[in-house]
Protein backbone atom coordinates (compact mmCIF):
# COMPACT_ATOMS: atom_id res chain seq x y z
CA UNK A 1 0.00 0.00 0.00
CA UNK A 2 3.12 2.42 1.11
CA UNK A 3 4.76 1.63 -2.39
CA UNK A 4 1.22 2.09 -4.26
CA UNK A 5 0.65 5.37 -2.44
CA UNK A 6 4.36 6.56 -2.98
CA UNK A 7 4.23 5.68 -6.40
CA UNK A 8 0.85 7.48 -6.91
CA UNK A 9 2.51 10.68 -5.93
CA UNK A 10 5.51 10.43 -7.88
CA UNK A 11 3.22 10.23 -11.05
CA UNK A 12 1.50 13.22 -9.08
CA UNK A 13 4.85 14.60 -8.58
CA UNK A 14 6.43 14.12 -12.43
CA UNK A 15 2.69 15.37 -14.14
CA UNK A 16 2.69 18.33 -11.96
CA UNK A 17 6.53 18.67 -13.34
CA UNK A 18 5.53 19.73 -16.93
CA UNK A 19 3.28 22.29 -18.63
CA UNK A 20 2.72 21.61 -22.09
CA UNK A 21 5.55 19.31 -22.11
CA UNK A 22 7.93 22.55 -21.03
CA UNK A 23 9.95 21.37 -17.18
CA UNK A 24 9.12 23.84 -14.71
CA UNK A 25 9.60 23.41 -10.65
CA UNK A 26 6.24 22.14 -9.51
CA UNK A 27 5.94 24.28 -6.14
CA UNK A 28 7.39 27.84 -7.69
CA UNK A 29 6.13 27.08 -10.93
CA UNK A 30 9.38 28.65 -12.19
CA UNK A 31 10.93 27.23 -15.48
CA UNK A 32 13.65 25.04 -15.91
CA UNK A 33 14.93 26.94 -18.59
CA UNK A 34 16.75 30.26 -17.24
CA UNK A 35 16.08 31.96 -21.12
CA UNK A 36 12.37 30.82 -20.68
CA UNK A 37 11.75 32.12 -17.32
CA UNK A 38 13.46 35.15 -18.42
CA UNK A 39 11.01 35.47 -21.67
CA UNK A 40 7.83 34.88 -19.73
CA UNK A 41 8.52 37.59 -17.01
CA UNK A 42 9.11 40.08 -19.97
CA UNK A 43 6.05 39.16 -21.96
CA UNK A 44 4.21 38.63 -18.43
CA UNK A 45 4.95 42.07 -17.02
CA UNK A 46 4.25 44.33 -20.18
CA UNK A 47 0.91 42.04 -20.80
CA UNK A 48 -0.18 43.26 -17.04
CA UNK A 49 1.05 46.42 -16.50
CA UNK A 50 -1.92 48.31 -17.59
CA UNK A 51 -4.18 46.23 -15.26
CA UNK A 52 -1.67 47.07 -12.31
CA UNK A 53 -1.94 50.69 -13.07
CA UNK A 54 -5.46 50.29 -13.29
CA UNK A 55 -5.61 48.28 -9.35
CA UNK A 56 -3.16 50.62 -8.12
CA UNK A 57 -5.35 53.24 -8.53
CA UNK A 58 -8.42 51.53 -7.30
CA UNK A 59 -6.64 50.28 -4.55
CA UNK A 60 -5.35 53.54 -3.47
CA UNK A 61 -8.92 54.68 -3.47
CA UNK A 62 -10.55 52.53 -1.08
CA UNK A 63 -7.53 52.78 1.25
CA UNK A 64 -8.11 56.01 1.38
CA UNK A 65 -11.59 56.26 1.44
CA UNK A 66 -11.84 53.80 4.67
CA UNK A 67 -10.31 56.98 6.11
CA UNK A 68 -13.90 58.27 6.98
CA UNK A 69 -13.97 55.02 9.68
CA UNK A 70 -11.18 56.57 11.39
CA UNK A 71 -13.65 59.37 12.42
CA UNK A 72 -16.26 57.01 13.99
CA UNK A 73 -13.86 54.37 15.65
CA UNK A 74 -10.52 56.53 16.71
CA UNK A 75 -11.49 59.98 16.31
CA UNK A 76 -8.83 60.96 19.28
CA UNK A 77 -6.17 59.39 17.20
CA UNK A 78 -7.29 60.31 13.63
CA UNK A 79 -4.51 62.76 12.42
CA UNK A 80 -2.29 59.10 13.20
CA UNK A 81 -4.28 57.13 11.05
CA UNK A 82 -4.60 59.56 7.97
CA UNK A 83 -0.85 60.33 7.93
CA UNK A 84 -0.28 56.63 7.49
CA UNK A 85 -3.20 56.67 4.86
CA UNK A 86 -2.57 60.11 3.39
CA UNK A 87 1.06 60.98 3.79
CA UNK A 88 2.92 57.91 3.74
CA UNK A 89 0.91 55.37 1.71
CA UNK A 90 -1.23 57.76 -0.86
CA UNK A 91 2.45 59.16 -1.89
CA UNK A 92 3.89 55.92 -2.20
CA UNK A 93 1.16 54.58 -4.21
CA UNK A 94 1.59 57.66 -6.65
CA UNK A 95 5.59 57.23 -6.93
CA UNK A 96 4.75 53.34 -7.61
CA UNK A 97 2.04 54.46 -10.27
CA UNK A 98 4.55 56.84 -11.94
CA UNK A 99 7.20 54.53 -12.18
CA UNK A 100 5.52 51.68 -13.78
CA UNK A 101 5.82 54.09 -16.79
CA UNK A 102 9.56 53.79 -16.55
CA UNK A 103 12.28 51.23 -17.46
CA UNK A 104 13.12 50.32 -13.73
CA UNK A 105 9.19 48.97 -13.17
CA UNK A 106 9.65 45.89 -16.13
CA UNK A 107 12.60 45.14 -14.14
CA UNK A 108 11.67 44.80 -10.35
CA UNK A 109 7.84 44.48 -11.04
CA UNK A 110 7.41 42.41 -8.68
CA UNK A 111 9.26 43.22 -5.97
CA UNK A 112 7.74 46.44 -5.93
CA UNK A 113 4.07 45.27 -6.19
CA UNK A 114 4.95 43.37 -2.77
CA UNK A 115 6.14 46.16 -1.11
CA UNK A 116 3.00 48.07 -2.21
CA UNK A 117 0.52 45.30 -0.68
CA UNK A 118 3.28 44.73 2.41
CA UNK A 119 3.25 49.05 3.18
CA UNK A 120 -0.71 49.02 3.22
CA UNK A 121 -0.78 45.73 5.21
CA UNK A 122 1.90 47.02 7.75
CA UNK A 123 -0.26 50.69 7.98
CA UNK A 124 -3.23 48.44 9.06
CA UNK A 125 -1.46 46.35 11.53
CA UNK A 126 -0.16 49.64 12.95
CA UNK A 127 -3.41 51.09 13.14
CA UNK A 128 -4.35 48.31 15.41
CA UNK A 129 -1.58 48.66 17.59
CA UNK A 130 -2.21 52.01 18.14
CA UNK A 131 -5.88 52.17 18.04
CA UNK A 132 -7.14 50.54 21.53
CA UNK A 133 -8.87 47.97 22.10
CA UNK A 134 -12.17 47.24 21.22
CA UNK A 135 -12.14 49.40 18.20
CA UNK A 136 -8.85 47.84 16.97
CA UNK A 137 -10.83 44.60 16.02
CA UNK A 138 -12.77 46.42 13.40
CA UNK A 139 -9.27 47.28 11.04
CA UNK A 140 -8.63 43.20 11.31
CA UNK A 141 -10.83 43.01 7.74
CA UNK A 142 -8.45 45.34 6.22
CA UNK A 143 -5.76 43.20 6.08
CA UNK A 144 -8.04 40.37 4.53
CA UNK A 145 -8.50 42.64 1.71
CA UNK A 146 -5.22 44.01 1.73
CA UNK A 147 -4.14 39.57 1.13
CA UNK A 148 -7.24 39.87 -1.88
CA UNK A 149 -5.94 42.74 -3.34
CA UNK A 150 -1.65 41.30 -3.37
CA UNK A 151 -3.34 37.81 -4.74
CA UNK A 152 -5.58 38.88 -7.16
CA UNK A 153 -5.01 42.21 -8.40
CA UNK A 154 -1.82 43.37 -7.68
CA UNK A 155 -0.14 40.79 -10.66
CA UNK A 156 1.98 39.21 -8.52
CA UNK A 157 3.53 35.84 -9.02
CA UNK A 158 2.72 32.36 -7.00
CA UNK A 159 5.98 33.13 -5.37
CA UNK A 160 6.56 36.78 -4.59
CA UNK A 161 2.57 36.47 -3.74
CA UNK A 162 3.16 34.14 -0.93
CA UNK A 163 6.39 35.82 0.09
CA UNK A 164 4.18 39.01 0.41
CA UNK A 165 0.97 37.18 2.39
CA UNK A 166 3.40 35.44 4.51
CA UNK A 167 5.23 38.44 5.55
CA UNK A 168 2.30 39.96 6.48
CA UNK A 169 0.96 37.05 8.43
CA UNK A 170 4.26 36.92 10.56
CA UNK A 171 4.35 40.57 11.04
CA UNK A 172 0.42 39.97 12.42
CA UNK A 173 1.53 37.65 14.95
CA UNK A 174 4.48 39.82 15.87
CA UNK A 175 2.28 42.99 16.82
CA UNK A 176 -0.46 40.42 18.45
CA UNK A 177 1.74 38.57 20.62
CA UNK A 178 4.42 40.88 21.80
CA UNK A 179 3.43 44.41 21.34
CA UNK A 180 -0.27 44.64 21.99
CA UNK A 181 -2.77 42.69 24.58
CA UNK A 182 -4.85 40.63 21.97
CA UNK A 183 -7.63 38.57 24.18
CA UNK A 184 -7.46 34.89 23.10
CA UNK A 185 -10.74 34.15 21.48
CA UNK A 186 -10.05 37.46 19.30
CA UNK A 187 -6.40 36.03 18.68
CA UNK A 188 -7.94 32.67 17.77
CA UNK A 189 -10.44 34.07 15.35
CA UNK A 190 -8.35 36.55 13.66
CA UNK A 191 -6.01 34.30 12.87
CA UNK A 192 -8.47 31.48 11.66
CA UNK A 193 -9.73 33.71 8.81
CA UNK A 194 -6.32 35.20 8.59
CA UNK A 195 -4.43 32.19 7.57
CA UNK A 196 -7.36 30.66 5.72
CA UNK A 197 -7.41 33.74 3.64
CA UNK A 198 -3.82 33.54 3.32
CA UNK A 199 -3.93 29.86 2.17
CA UNK A 200 -6.95 30.11 -0.54
CA UNK A 201 -5.19 33.22 -1.58
CA UNK A 202 -2.08 31.22 -2.18
CA UNK A 203 -3.97 28.19 -4.06
CA UNK A 204 -5.84 31.34 -6.20
CA UNK A 205 -2.60 32.73 -6.47
CA UNK A 206 -1.29 28.97 -7.74
CA UNK A 207 -4.24 28.38 -10.22
CA UNK A 208 -4.00 31.91 -11.75
CA UNK A 209 -0.11 31.63 -12.43
CA UNK A 210 -0.50 27.94 -13.75
CA UNK A 211 -2.99 29.00 -16.70
CA UNK A 212 -1.16 32.11 -17.19
CA UNK A 213 1.84 30.17 -18.01
CA UNK A 214 -0.07 27.44 -19.85
CA UNK A 215 -0.81 30.03 -22.24
CA UNK A 216 2.29 31.13 -22.53
CA UNK A 217 3.79 27.79 -23.14
CA UNK A 218 1.10 27.19 -25.42
CA UNK A 219 1.69 30.38 -27.44
CA UNK A 220 5.97 29.59 -27.50
CA UNK A 221 4.98 25.89 -28.61
CA UNK A 222 2.90 27.46 -31.52
CA UNK A 223 5.68 29.55 -32.43
CA UNK A 224 8.20 26.54 -32.61
CA UNK A 225 5.55 24.65 -34.87
CA UNK A 226 5.34 28.12 -36.90
CA UNK A 227 8.93 28.47 -37.23
CA UNK A 228 8.76 25.03 -38.35
CA UNK A 229 6.39 25.51 -41.33
CA UNK A 230 8.00 28.62 -42.50
CA UNK A 231 11.26 26.48 -42.79
CA UNK A 232 9.14 23.78 -44.29
CA UNK A 233 7.67 26.40 -46.47
CA UNK A 234 10.98 27.88 -47.21
CA UNK A 235 11.95 24.96 -48.29
CA UNK A 236 8.90 24.18 -50.88
CA UNK A 237 9.26 27.38 -51.97
CA UNK A 238 13.33 27.14 -52.74
CA UNK A 239 12.38 23.63 -54.33
CA UNK A 240 9.29 25.34 -56.07
CA UNK A 241 11.54 27.65 -57.75
CA UNK A 242 13.64 24.52 -58.56
CA UNK A 243 10.75 22.68 -60.24
CA UNK A 244 9.55 26.11 -62.06
CA UNK A 245 13.29 25.98 -63.36
CA UNK A 246 13.38 22.58 -64.34
CA UNK A 247 9.87 22.73 -65.72
CA UNK A 248 11.11 26.09 -67.99
CA UNK A 249 14.07 24.00 -68.83
CA UNK A 250 11.68 21.04 -69.69
CA UNK A 251 8.99 23.39 -72.06
CA UNK A 252 12.51 24.63 -73.90
CA UNK A 253 13.90 21.26 -74.40
CA UNK A 254 10.00 20.34 -75.30
CA UNK A 255 9.24 23.16 -77.42
CA UNK A 256 12.46 22.13 -79.45
CA UNK A 257 11.13 18.26 -79.74
CA UNK A 258 7.45 19.76 -81.01
CA UNK A 259 9.29 22.47 -83.39
CA UNK A 260 8.86 21.67 -87.00
CA UNK A 261 12.43 21.27 -88.67
CA UNK A 262 11.07 20.51 -91.83
CA UNK A 263 8.26 22.90 -92.77
CA UNK A 264 8.68 21.60 -96.42
CA UNK A 265 9.12 18.51 -97.89
CA UNK A 266 11.22 17.78 -99.80
CA UNK A 267 13.04 19.86 -97.99
CA UNK A 268 14.28 21.12 -101.12
CA UNK A 269 12.10 21.36 -103.36
CA UNK A 270 12.46 20.59 -107.20
CA UNK A 271 10.70 23.51 -109.40
CA UNK A 272 7.73 22.19 -111.12
CA UNK A 273 7.22 19.22 -108.46
CA UNK A 274 5.14 18.73 -105.96
CA UNK A 275 5.71 18.89 -102.16
CA UNK A 276 4.09 19.39 -99.12
CA UNK A 277 4.23 22.27 -96.57
CA UNK A 278 3.37 22.01 -92.93
CA UNK A 279 2.13 24.19 -90.14
CA UNK A 280 1.89 23.08 -86.58
CA UNK A 281 0.56 24.79 -83.63
CA UNK A 282 1.01 23.43 -79.71
CA UNK A 283 -1.01 24.87 -76.73
CA UNK A 284 0.24 23.09 -73.92
CA UNK A 285 -2.82 23.46 -70.32
CA UNK A 286 0.03 23.30 -68.26
CA UNK A 287 4.26 24.29 -68.32
CA UNK A 288 4.86 20.99 -70.55
CA UNK A 289 2.40 18.60 -71.98
CA UNK A 290 1.90 15.07 -73.25
CA UNK A 291 0.85 16.06 -77.12
CA UNK A 292 3.73 15.61 -80.03
CA UNK A 293 3.62 16.00 -83.50
CA UNK A 294 6.55 14.78 -85.80
CA UNK A 295 7.15 14.98 -89.15
CA UNK A 296 10.01 11.94 -90.26
CA UNK A 297 11.66 12.05 -93.64
CA UNK A 298 11.92 8.26 -95.53
CA UNK A 299 12.74 9.25 -98.93
CA UNK A 300 13.19 11.38 -101.62
CA UNK A 301 9.43 11.13 -102.30
CA UNK A 302 7.48 9.82 -99.01
CA UNK A 303 7.15 11.61 -95.75
CA UNK A 304 5.68 10.36 -92.29
CA UNK A 305 3.61 12.52 -90.48
CA UNK A 306 2.81 11.53 -86.80
CA UNK A 307 0.58 12.82 -84.09
CA UNK A 308 -0.05 11.29 -80.70
CA UNK A 309 -1.83 12.65 -77.28
CA UNK A 310 -0.45 11.08 -73.72
CA UNK A 311 -2.90 9.99 -71.10
CA UNK A 312 -2.96 13.23 -68.58
CA UNK A 313 -0.72 16.52 -69.12
CA UNK A 314 1.72 18.26 -67.22
CA UNK A 315 5.28 16.47 -66.35
CA UNK A 316 4.28 12.89 -66.52
CA UNK A 317 3.13 13.29 -69.70
CA UNK A 318 5.86 15.24 -71.10
CA UNK A 319 7.95 12.19 -69.85
CA UNK A 320 6.32 9.88 -72.05
CA UNK A 321 6.39 12.05 -74.40
CA UNK A 322 10.47 11.77 -74.80
CA UNK A 323 10.20 8.00 -74.29
CA UNK A 324 8.03 8.27 -77.78
CA UNK A 325 10.27 10.58 -79.87
CA UNK A 326 13.02 8.28 -78.71
CA UNK A 327 10.94 5.52 -80.17
CA UNK A 328 10.59 6.82 -83.19
CA UNK A 329 14.21 7.56 -83.61
CA UNK A 330 14.82 4.01 -83.15
CA UNK A 331 11.70 2.67 -85.55
CA UNK A 332 13.15 5.45 -88.02
CA UNK A 333 13.84 1.79 -90.56
CA UNK A 334 10.17 0.99 -90.17
CA UNK A 335 8.49 4.31 -90.86
CA UNK A 336 7.95 3.57 -94.48
CA UNK A 337 5.30 0.94 -93.18
CA UNK A 338 2.77 2.25 -91.40
CA UNK A 339 1.10 -0.68 -89.91
CA UNK A 340 4.85 -2.27 -88.62
CA UNK A 341 5.72 0.88 -87.50
CA UNK A 342 3.32 1.44 -84.79
CA UNK A 343 3.41 -2.18 -84.02
CA UNK A 344 6.70 -1.77 -83.59
CA UNK A 345 6.01 1.35 -81.20
CA UNK A 346 3.13 -0.31 -79.19
CA UNK A 347 5.40 -3.38 -78.16
CA UNK A 348 8.75 -0.60 -77.37
CA UNK A 349 5.89 0.70 -75.16
CA UNK A 350 5.09 -1.82 -73.42
CA UNK A 351 8.46 -3.24 -72.69
CA UNK A 352 9.15 0.25 -71.26
CA UNK A 353 5.71 1.42 -69.37
CA UNK A 354 4.44 -2.07 -68.86
CA UNK A 355 5.90 -3.55 -65.11
CA UNK A 356 4.16 0.03 -63.47
CA UNK A 357 1.12 0.06 -61.60
CA UNK A 358 -0.69 2.34 -63.63
CA UNK A 359 -1.39 2.05 -66.70
CA UNK A 360 0.24 4.10 -69.62
CA UNK A 361 -1.04 4.76 -73.21
CA UNK A 362 -0.97 7.15 -75.88
CA UNK A 363 -3.49 7.61 -78.56
CA UNK A 364 -1.68 8.15 -82.12
CA UNK A 365 -1.93 8.13 -85.33
CA UNK A 366 0.89 7.92 -88.03
CA UNK A 367 0.33 8.36 -92.08
CA UNK A 368 3.40 7.83 -95.19
CA UNK A 369 2.19 10.78 -97.72
CA UNK A 370 3.52 9.76 -101.03
CA UNK A 371 4.28 13.55 -102.07
CA UNK A 372 4.60 12.93 -106.08
CA UNK A 373 1.46 10.90 -106.26
CA UNK A 374 -0.83 11.91 -103.12
CA UNK A 375 -1.05 8.58 -102.01
CA UNK A 376 -1.78 8.29 -98.25
CA UNK A 377 -1.06 5.20 -95.92
CA UNK A 378 -2.44 5.59 -92.69
CA UNK A 379 -3.01 4.08 -89.15
CA UNK A 380 -4.89 4.75 -85.95
CA UNK A 381 -4.47 3.77 -82.58
CA UNK A 382 -7.47 5.29 -80.96
CA UNK A 383 -6.78 8.65 -82.11
CA UNK A 384 -9.36 11.47 -83.39
CA UNK A 385 -9.89 10.63 -87.15
CA UNK A 386 -8.36 13.79 -89.04
CA UNK A 387 -10.17 15.69 -92.18
CA UNK A 388 -8.83 16.25 -95.15
CA UNK A 389 -10.02 19.73 -96.45
CA UNK A 390 -10.47 19.12 -100.55
CA UNK A 391 -10.24 22.92 -101.54
CA UNK A 392 -11.17 22.44 -105.59
CA UNK A 393 -14.14 20.61 -104.41
CA UNK A 394 -15.31 22.14 -101.23
CA UNK A 395 -16.09 19.83 -99.36
CA UNK A 396 -14.28 18.63 -96.12
CA UNK A 397 -13.45 14.38 -95.24
CA UNK A 398 -13.07 12.75 -92.40
CA UNK A 399 -9.90 10.07 -92.54
CA UNK A 400 -11.53 6.67 -91.17
CA UNK A 401 -10.52 3.18 -91.11
CA UNK A 402 -12.74 1.62 -94.00
CA UNK A 403 -11.84 -1.80 -92.64
CA UNK A 404 -12.93 -1.88 -88.70
CA UNK A 405 -10.03 -4.45 -88.85
CA UNK A 406 -7.61 -1.69 -89.44
CA UNK A 407 -9.19 0.51 -86.27
CA UNK A 408 -6.18 -0.15 -83.49
CA UNK A 409 -6.13 0.51 -79.74
CA UNK A 410 -4.21 3.22 -78.42
CA UNK A 411 -0.33 2.75 -78.05
CA UNK A 412 0.03 0.93 -74.60
CA UNK A 413 -3.39 -0.80 -73.77
CA UNK A 414 -2.42 -3.90 -76.04
CA UNK A 415 0.76 -5.95 -75.53
CA UNK A 416 0.93 -7.98 -78.70
CA UNK A 417 -0.95 -5.41 -81.39
CA UNK A 418 -0.73 -5.34 -84.43
CA UNK A 419 -1.82 -2.76 -86.07
CA UNK A 420 -3.20 -2.53 -90.36
CA UNK A 421 -3.11 0.77 -92.35
CA UNK A 422 -6.21 2.45 -94.74
CA UNK A 423 -5.56 4.51 -97.89
CA UNK A 424 -6.92 7.78 -98.86
CA UNK A 425 -5.35 10.21 -101.46
CA UNK A 426 -4.77 13.70 -101.16
CA UNK A 427 -5.21 15.63 -103.89
CA UNK A 428 -3.36 18.97 -104.96
CA UNK A 429 -4.06 21.91 -102.51
CA UNK A 430 -5.54 19.54 -100.18
CA UNK A 431 -4.80 19.43 -96.53
CA UNK A 432 -4.59 16.77 -94.10
CA UNK A 433 -5.59 18.44 -90.66
CA UNK A 434 -4.31 16.28 -87.47
CA UNK A 435 -5.55 17.52 -83.65
CA UNK A 436 -5.54 16.00 -80.66
CA UNK A 437 -8.69 15.52 -78.30
CA UNK A 438 -7.93 18.76 -76.47
CA UNK A 439 -8.92 20.96 -78.86
CA UNK A 440 -12.75 19.05 -79.69
CA UNK A 441 -13.37 18.52 -75.98
CA UNK A 442 -12.88 22.32 -75.09
CA UNK A 443 -15.76 22.60 -72.84
CA UNK A 444 -18.68 25.64 -72.84
CA UNK A 445 -20.47 27.26 -70.27
CA UNK A 446 -23.14 25.19 -71.16
CA UNK A 447 -21.26 22.33 -70.35
CA UNK A 448 -21.21 21.31 -74.26
CA UNK A 449 -17.60 20.01 -76.03
CA UNK A 450 -16.25 22.17 -78.98
CA UNK A 451 -16.70 19.15 -80.87
CA UNK A 452 -16.06 17.54 -84.19
CA UNK A 453 -19.46 18.78 -85.90
CA UNK A 454 -17.58 22.15 -85.09
CA UNK A 455 -14.89 21.70 -86.07
CA UNK A 456 -15.80 20.26 -89.28
CA UNK A 457 -18.06 22.89 -89.98
CA UNK A 458 -15.25 25.67 -89.49
CA UNK A 459 -12.59 23.46 -91.38
CA UNK A 460 -15.44 23.91 -94.36
CA UNK A 461 -15.32 27.56 -93.77
CA UNK A 462 -12.60 28.24 -93.59
CA UNK A 463 -10.80 26.13 -96.28
CA UNK A 464 -9.18 28.99 -98.44
CA UNK A 465 -7.01 30.17 -95.02
CA UNK A 466 -3.24 29.64 -94.79
CA UNK A 467 -3.03 26.46 -92.54
CA UNK A 468 -0.69 28.44 -89.76
CA UNK A 469 -3.33 30.77 -90.02
CA UNK A 470 -6.86 28.28 -89.85
CA UNK A 471 -4.89 26.57 -86.52
CA UNK A 472 -4.89 30.14 -84.73
CA UNK A 473 -8.66 30.87 -85.60
CA UNK A 474 -9.24 27.49 -84.65
CA UNK A 475 -7.93 27.97 -81.35
CA UNK A 476 -9.59 31.43 -81.08
CA UNK A 477 -12.48 30.23 -81.86
CA UNK A 478 -12.34 26.92 -79.08
CA UNK A 479 -11.56 30.18 -76.45
CA UNK A 480 -14.42 31.69 -77.61
CA UNK A 481 -16.76 28.33 -77.02
CA UNK A 482 -15.16 27.85 -73.40
CA UNK A 483 -15.48 31.36 -72.69
CA UNK A 484 -12.00 31.40 -70.95
CA UNK A 485 -8.43 32.18 -72.57
CA UNK A 486 -6.74 28.09 -71.10
CA UNK A 487 -8.05 24.40 -72.03
CA UNK A 488 -8.15 21.91 -69.51
CA UNK A 489 -6.38 19.68 -71.98
CA UNK A 490 -3.45 20.20 -74.11
CA UNK A 491 -3.88 20.82 -77.55
CA UNK A 492 -1.77 20.04 -80.81
CA UNK A 493 -2.39 20.99 -84.49
CA UNK A 494 -0.97 19.62 -88.00
CA UNK A 495 -1.71 20.48 -91.09
CA UNK A 496 0.15 19.08 -94.19
CA UNK A 497 -0.94 20.95 -97.66
CA UNK A 498 -0.01 19.25 -101.10
CA UNK A 499 1.09 21.57 -103.71
CA UNK A 500 0.96 20.35 -106.86
CA UNK A 501 2.17 22.37 -110.36
CA UNK A 502 -0.39 22.84 -112.64
CA UNK A 503 1.49 20.78 -115.29
CA UNK A 504 1.52 18.06 -112.77
CA UNK A 505 -1.42 18.13 -111.11
CA UNK A 506 -3.37 15.25 -109.44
Amino acid sequence: MIKALAATLQGVWMRASYIGGIRINPLTQIFRDPELEKQYYAIYTESSINFFRLAVVFGCLLYCIFGWLDIYFAPQLKWYLWGIRYFLFLPGSVILFLITYTRLYRRYAQLLAALLCYLAGLGVIIMIIIIPPPMNHNYYAGLILIMIFGYAAARMTFVWATLTGTALVLSYEVAAIWLMDTPRLIFISNNFFFISSHLVGMMAAYSIEYYTRRSFCLMYLLEIEQDKVEDIVLQLQQRSRQIEQDLVLAREVQDIFVHLDIPVYPTKPVRHAPHVEFAQLYQPSEMVGGDFCSIIPITESHVGVFICDVMGHGMRASLIVATIRGLLQQLADEAGNPGAFLTRMNEGFCQIFGEMDEDMFATAFYCVINVRNGLVRYVHAGHPSPYIIRRNSDKVDILVDVDTAHKGPAVGLCRGEVYGSSEAFLGANDVLFLYTDGLIEAMGESYDDYGVDQLQQQLLKNKNRDPAELQEYLLEDARLHMGVPTFEDDVCMLAAERFVPDSTAK
